[in-house]
């Protein structure tokens, strides 16, 4: 979503409210840290992504990697 919208971590950072650095950028996209709500909300709106779809999203594709692990644990 950041890339997508062409900013760096540390540009994104600047944009939140409150501001936050690249380092809390980077641990939240490599799952270290959890987002907060408002900053995920902050984030889509910044990155022009409806909230509602982003989300639907995640959920999607959650749900598709526990299907997959569901089955892959039956097959042992």
């Amino acid at each position: 979503m950041r890339i997508d919208a062409g900013l760096s971590q540390s540009a994104l950072g600047k944009k939140l409210m409150p501001p936050v650095d690249q380092a809390t950028i980077s641990n939240w996209e490599t799952g270290k840290t959890h987002i907060p709500f408002l900053a995920f909300m902050y984030i889509c709106f910044v990155c022009g992504v409806c909230p509602e779809q982003k989300t639907k999203e995640i959920l999607d594709s959650q749900s598709a990697e526990d299907n997959t692990n569901k089955k892959d644990a039956s097959d042992v």
